[in-house]
């Protein structure tokens, strides 16, 4: 088999092996979207608890400064994971972007109350809020 026959059999099989891979990650329909919404807010809703709870854990000095600050930076990437999901994944129809638009600004706000630090220390009853909201998410797109 000559190079060029070679480099051609390669890129064929890569782009079946791409074509396999983006039709089964995708959502094909409203509730693969679903499911992919529903992992994203449960992911937030987890560092939501977290932050809330390590920040009360502090604020009554039982928690270091660093154990807080990984525990925020943690959250903060599980966050901006969560966007990161919700924004990458193709919306199939009129129901998925309803579910869409109803979970982005609870993203949005989960990333403004873990902004910094500070701003999420000092937060932990709207942070709480969130939660809850979030946890009223999951519970309706189960």
């Amino acid at each position: 088999m000559s190079r060029r026959a070679a480099w051609a059999a390669a890129a064929i099989v890569l782009t079946v092996l791409f074509a396999v891979t983006a039709m089964t990650m995708w959502p094909k329909d409203f509730s693969d979207y679903q499911d992919v919404a529903r992992q994203a807010a449960q992911g937030t809703l987890s560092a939501v608890r977290s932050a809330a709870i390590v920040g009360e854990v502090q604020a009554q000095g039982g928690a270091t400064g660093p154990y807080t600050a990984v525990v925020l930076a943690d959250a903060r990437g599980a966050v901006a994971t969560s966007q990161q999901d919700i924004s990458e994944t193709p919306v199939p129809d009129q129901r998925a972007a309803a579910v869409r638009d109803e979970l982005t600004p609870l993203l949005t706000r989960a990333t403004q109350l873990l902004s910094d630090d500070d701003v999420a220390l000092r937060s932990r009853v709207m942070l709480n809020e969130l939660g809850d909201r979030l946890q009223g998410f999951v519970a309706a797109n189960r």
